[in-house]
């Protein structure tokens, strides 16, 4: 009986043989480009990795799946789209072969291509491993669909190899080049091809290359974008308050914008703006700036469709303030009769009345994520605490679902609020029973996530919060030094705009 039962058992397919074949492929595609974000995120242009992977800040491989069984090989070799996303740090002889491998899996499905480089001076064999894998994919330059490319400028002259036109669909580019010097005419020539595609809708915009209004006036089709990306390279061409003016103006479809404004604000605008400039396309907006140049943008605009915003430090000056005031932030919101749905005020120095403004401001009601500055005192988080006896606490960010305090290292000094108090908020924030036995005429949520960001915890107090986690609550008690940003935890469906403001 146990002989015939071990045979029997020995030839029954493997359950995970039985998988129908759709199901296999949602996995296999959630494994090699969405299933990173449940995984440790990497910055591969900030280390010195030297790594070859489908994902952007994860290590995937698809090459993975086909270990498990003869039949998830012959899937996933089937699946160019497994195979059509590269991303390179600091590229090596075997990151070569292995992108001739997965380039002819991916046939001619529309590519999705990431090289960074070191900024320091690059040996012989960085240089070789560079050159051929350029040349490896301009091999397959018709199929380019995404190019984020990031090198130093000792690799200037190899793009000195692209066709003389732009690849056909190629929907969104980002090319940070070194420059090289003396610079040339010939410096801008992979620029000026790759940017003048007439399918691009995101772009990311390195100010090395040329100014605003020579960009806007060299590229008309711009007009068509609805990503855009502006990255200040040290003090070169920089972006004023007319300039972004100017690109959301030039823009109208624009859901996404990144910038970094630096003062003053000399310059004139390419064609006269009837200010306050209505732009009803534009989802998100993130400015990191100074006192003076927030308040001129934030008044300069109406948003209808704004469904983020977020005001950041500047990245130099952590002291900065930035904001003085919510007057600013509350006027836009009330003038723009917008849904904002996600909040990210990333400011350490931020003064706590200044953010008790926001929180317990009614343009915040439909607010479902937030990130704050870490609580400096009880005040913060008794706000946030449900109580059912003050009805008036009810009306408090009623929606929110996710929630975000951070710290950065220079700025965590002692918790001036108690863990008692911080659990108690956490529990009323997820106490169902409040939900449903309060008549506030207000619609609720229960909180979904919290990040606390603490510091100084001991195993006790990281234990009695740790605990209140569940499958349907996450929790992240301790600091995390490098916190994400809020728009990384939106939806994958919704889009965002970054603007940073420097002075």
């Amino acid at each position: 009986m146990k002989t015939r039962l071990r045979r029997y058992l020995s030839r029954r397919p493997s359950p995970i043989s039985c998988l129908p074949v759709e199901l296999l492929e949602v996995v296999f595609s959630y494994y090699a480009h969405d299933g990173g974000t449940n995984l440790l995120a990497i910055d591969f242009t900030e280390t010195f990795a030297s790594t070859i992977s489908s994902h952007p800040a994860s290590i995937v491989n698809p090459m993975t799946l086909g270990e498990v069984s003869q039949q998830w090989r012959q899937i996933s070799r089937s699946l160019p789209l497994l195979w059509s996303k590269i991303y390179i740090s600091h590229p090596k002889e075997d990151h070569v072969k292995r992108s001739i491998f997965w380039l002819s899996l991916a046939r001619n499905f529309p590519l999705t291509i990431g090289i960074s480089s070191f900024s320091g001076r690059p040996t012989s064999e960085d240089v070789s491993a560079m050159e051929r894998l350029l040349d490896l994919f301009i091999s397959n330059y018709d199929t380019w669909y995404t190019v984020d490319i990031r090198v130093s400028r000792h690799f200037h002259a190899l793009f000195f190899r692209v066709p003389n036109y732009p690849p056909p669909s190629l929907h969104s580019v980002r090319l940070e080049i070194g420059p090289s010097y003396p610079p040339s005419p010939r410096d801008e020539r992979a620029v000026d091809i790759l940017y003048s595609s007439k399918a691009l809708r995101k772009i990311a915009w390195p100010s090395s290359h040329y100014n605003i209004p020579t960009a806007l006036a060299k590229f008309p089709h711009w007009a068509a974008l609805t990503h855009f990306v502006h990255h200040q390279v040290f003090l070169q061409n920089n972006l004023t308050v007319n300039d972004t003016l100017a690109i959301l103006n030039t823009c109208p479809v624009l859901e996404s914008f990144e910038a970094r404004i630096y003062p003053p604000d000399n310059g004139e605008l390419l064609h006269p703006i009837s200010l306050p400039l209505m732009h009803s396309h534009l989802r998100s907006l993130t400015a990191a700036t100074d006192t003076v140049l927030l308040p001129r943008v934030l008044e300069s605009l109406i948003l209808p469709a704004l469904e983020l915003l977020a005001v950041h430090h500047t990245q130099f000056d952590f002291s900065n303030p930035v904001l003085k005031s919510a007057a600013p932030i509350l006027d836009l919101l009330e003038r723009s009769s917008c849904t904002l749905q996600g909040f990210d005020l990333a400011t350490p120095s931020t003064q706590e009345d200044v953010i008790l403004g926001l929180i317990a401001s009614p343009q915040l009601q439909n607010v479902s994520k937030i990130r704050l500055p870490g609580p400096k005192t009880e005040r913060t988080i008794s706000l946030l605490t449900r109580d059912r006896n003050y009805p008036q606490s009810l009306a408090i960010l009623p929606l929110l679902k996710h929630l975000t305090f951070y710290s950065y290292p220079s700025f965590s000094g002692g918790l001036n609020t108690s863990i008692k108090s911080i659990k108690r908020m956490l529990l009323s924030r997820r106490n169902k029973n409040l939900l449903s036995s309060v008549d506030s005429g207000i619609p609720m949520s229960l909180l979904t996530y919290a990040s606390l960001g603490l510091s100084r915890l001991d195993f006790w107090d990281y234990s009695q919060l740790d605990k209140l986690g569940n499958a349907d609550f996450k929790i992240l008690p301790s600091q995390c030094s490098n916190p994400s940003r809020l728009d990384d935890k939106l939806d994958s469906e919704s889009v965002h705009a970054n603007t940073y403001f420097y002075s």
